[in-house]
């Protein structure tokens, strides 16, 4: 089956299994009123991320935060991309023209792509073999009122993640079905946009299932200033984009067995006029796991993920369309673990992974076939019911090499005074993709394939103070992180070739991140964070990521009976020119990139009419109408691009049944 062709079954089905659902009585309802949610459920949740298990949120051995539903509801968003931007210490970017959307966190460096934060799917990852980032679908597609929560996990976490786990991981877990309700949500607004979300779930027994799919379509915003990336040395032009994106997703537990799956394909169409060209992003996972008690102790886990993704850029300048670059990718993971404990104090875990990368590049006519392995581990110690010691480690082989990343953590959390430390130290890889190492592409702007490239590192160092009280948290992380062996596409001197992929040093950072959430009413909620850091490479060079120094997110939610208010607020200082680092000559096509204030705001008022419950919202996006410019990342032949065209407004109507 083609991956087109599985994404569609996928939707599809999806589509008609949640209708099949809808109509049964089994569904139940959720509550849209946050006035009845107890600070408890505001505030305290448990995580998942950091040790492949439950734990409070303060004993977990990673900076965490945690994206609540309350939140989602709260302050609103049409997609993933809009809701992690709000998170302290990330930053939603664009790395091209292309609009391939990334996340990055604490400054880290872009210029190999966004292959430095591993995304999650109710802890699955999404991943695809040519050159690591598979989640541009995800982020602008996933079913967003299927989310119970997102954890984000700031550092290292190869040690039981693997590739890719630099600078962050970032887990979507989806809604239990006692805590959901049949949904149906329409809405449209600014750029000509219509959406379509269909949600629902339901619980029988031992079965549970939630499902849902997802339309989004605009008829874009003009940019002016861009460069055509098909076509070498193109003048400076207007251009005209647009976007259609539809998904499908599902959850379903059996007892001791569970299948997430996800399917989407993101588009974006470039009119040049009067010609244009599209990129197509196609993504899929299937994951299916089975999960054994042992005995009180013990337990055992197993799951087999599949990851396929593909990408066209199809070419509308002639008289046919031509596809002018195309590539797929089938990778499969199967891992094992074990999880126990000895005595009262002591935490294992141990596993065992075999990741299994195939694919082909057909502009090119190149594929490939390789076989990664590892295997980790973990031990915490619970000294006494405040202190806490662990140590874990992961050892990799791959084709570019073999390497082990260790873990070791101090963990402070008194519970009864509310005050705690965490003293975290972390090491991760990234693995070469064969994008770097063997794709050969002898063309103008082609890349030299580079056998010897070896997998890029992180080290991070964590000192975090906390409070947790009954109605705020705050916490105050100090980081250091050094980057090595970087691996970013230069320019070289080849007869045949202009670029390689190449390690090219290190860079060193640190930081400071406050984050901070209050709740004195039931009725009202604020969070808010800050985050300072500066960087330098071995070269001397400073801002080398070309990250602002400094950004700041505070917002506000009241709720009074059946309205609703959200307020945020995103500070970003304004990213560095690109102009300053090595390779090409940039041109100037637009404007620097200008320190921005991000505001949303999001309105809604629930009602019940003829025994159906519903909301009607208006949620509008950077309302002050600033412009966003960001650099570019990977081909740098222009300063910046325009990443949206202003003030945008949206209309919902959501009705559960």
């Amino acid at each position: 089956m083609s991956l087109a062709n599985a994404i569609t079954f996928l939707g599809r089905y999806t589509l008609l299994f949640a209708i099949a659902l809808s109509f049964s009585p089994l569904v139940a309802q959720d509550d849209l009123d946050f006035a009845s949610m107890s600070l408890e459920d505001l505030l305290n949740v448990e995580v998942v991320t950091a040790s492949k298990k439950a734990e409070s949120q303060w004993d977990a051995p990673g900076v965490v935060t945690v994206v609540t539903k309350a939140e989602l509801e709260k302050f609103g968003g049409n997609n993933l991309y809009e809701i992690l931007d709000r998170v302290p210490g990330l930053r939603m970017t664009q790395l091209s023209v292309a609009g391939q959307p990334a996340i990055s966190s604490r400054a880290g460096n872009k210029f190999s792509g966004s292959n430095h934060t591993l995304l999650l799917l109710n802890g699955r990852p999404f991943r695809q073999s040519l050159n690591g980032y598979a989640y541009q679908t995800v982020l602008r597609s996933f079913p967003i009122h299927m989310i119970e929560r997102i954890e984000v996990v700031r550092g290292p976490g190869s040690v039981l993640y693997g590739t890719n786990a630099l600078e962050a991981v970032v887990n979507v877990i989806t809604k239990s079905p006692e805590e959901t309700s049949t949904m149906l949500l329409g809405g449209g607004g600014t750029d000509l946009a219509r959406e379509g979300e269909f949600v629902v779930a339901t619980k029988s027994g031992d079965l549970s299932v939630i499902a849902g799919v997802n339309y989004w379509d605009e008829d874009g915003y003009p940019i002016d200033g861009i460069t055509s990336p098909l076509i070498p040395g193109a003048p400076v032009q207007g251009i005209d984009i647009y976007r259609d994106d539809k998904s499908g997703a599902m959850a379903l537990k059996f007892k001791g067995f569970s299948l997430s799956a996800y399917g989407g394909q993101f588009n974006k169409h470039y009119h040049y006029q009067p010609d244009f060209f599209t990129v197509e992003h196609k993504a899929l996972l299937v994951d299916a796991g089975y999960e054994h008690q042992i005995n009180d102790n013990w337990s055992f886990t197993f799951n087999i993920t599949h990851n396929q993704y593909g990408e066209d850029i199809i070419n509308n300048l002639g008289a046919d369309p031509v596809i002018a670059f195309d590539f797929n990718t089938k990778d499969t993971l199967m891992e094992g673990t074990v999880y126990g404990k000895l005595g009262e104090k002591v935490d294992i875990l141990v596993g065992a992974v075999g990741y299994y990368l195939s694919g082909w590049a057909n502009f090119i006519a190149t594929t490939w076939d390789l076989s990664w392995r590892s295997g980790y581990g973990q031990v915490s110690y619970q000294v006494n019911d405040s202190f806490k010691v662990l140590g874990g480690f992961q050892y990799n082989e791959t084709d570019s090499g073999d390497n082990t990343v260790p873990r070791v953590g101090v963990i402070y959390n008194n519970a009864d005074s509310g005050y705690g430390v965490k003293l975290l130290y972390g090491e991760a890889f990234r693995s070469p993709y064969p994008n770097e190492s063997l794709i050969d592409v002898p063309d103008a702007g082609g890349s030299k394939p580079n056998p010897n490239i070896s997998a890029e590192t992180i080290e991070s160092l964590d000192l975090q103070f906390f409070m947790d009280k009954e109605r705020y948290q705050f916490a105050a992380t100090i980081f250091q992180v050094t980057q090595d062996d970087f691996i970013t596409l230069l320019p070289i001197e080849d007869p045949i070739y202009d670029f390689q992929f190449q390690n090219a040093g290190s860079l060193d950072i640190e930081g400071l991140e406050l984050e901070v959430k209050y709740v004195p009413s039931e009725r009202i909620y604020f969070l808010g964070s800050a985050t300072y850091q500066s960087n330098e490479n071995d070269a001397g060079v400073d801002d080398a990521t070309l990250h602002g120094d400094l950004a700041v997110k505070l917002g506000f939610a009241y709720n009074q009976g059946p309205f609703n208010l959200g307020i945020f607020n995103s500070y970003f200082e304004g990213w560095k020119p690109n102009s300053d680092l090595p390779g090409a000559p940039v041109t100037a096509a637009n404007p620097p990139s200008d320190d921005i204030n991000y505001l949303s705001l999001n309105l809604g008022y629930d009602f019940s009419l003829a025994g159906t419950r519903g909301n009607i919202s208006l949620y509008g996006k950077n309302i002050l109408d600033d412009e966003l410019y960001e650099p570019i990342f990977v081909v740098r032949t222009i300063n910046t691009t325009q990443t949206e065209g202003g003030a945008q407004y949206y209309g919902q109507l959501k009705l559960f049944f």
